[in-house]
């Protein structure tokens, strides 16, 4: 059994997009419940929401092959740690502050 690399670019480019709506999702989320009352229920149902399309994302893209959940994983946790990375270096204190 070979793997079909052209099949793999698709499932990596999907699990970038899928990563890039799921931190993007989750940030408009936290900027708008941070001050706002009843804020659990909203930051609940986000969240359900963003579980929900990537766990559809996931489903669809991989067809039941695990090579392509292994490539539309390694897309989604790329834009993970950049946007962690991001998200720290702009709560980080400037150097000699």
């Amino acid at each position: 059994m070979s793997i079909d690399v052209s099949s793999l670019a698709p499932a990596f480019a999907a699990g970038l997009a899928l990563g890039a709506a799921y931190a993007g999702l989750l940030w408009l989320s936290v900027r708008r419940f941070v001050h706002a009352r009843g804020a659990g229920l909203g930051l609940v149902a986000g969240s359900a929401m963003r579980i929900a399309l990537v766990l559809g994302g996931f489903y669809l893209v991989i067809d039941g092959r695990w090579e392509r959940l292994a490539a539309c994983f390694a897309g989604f946790l790329l834009v993970r740690i950049a946007a962690t990375r991001r998200a720290g270096a702009d709560a980080a204190p400037a150097p000699g502050s």
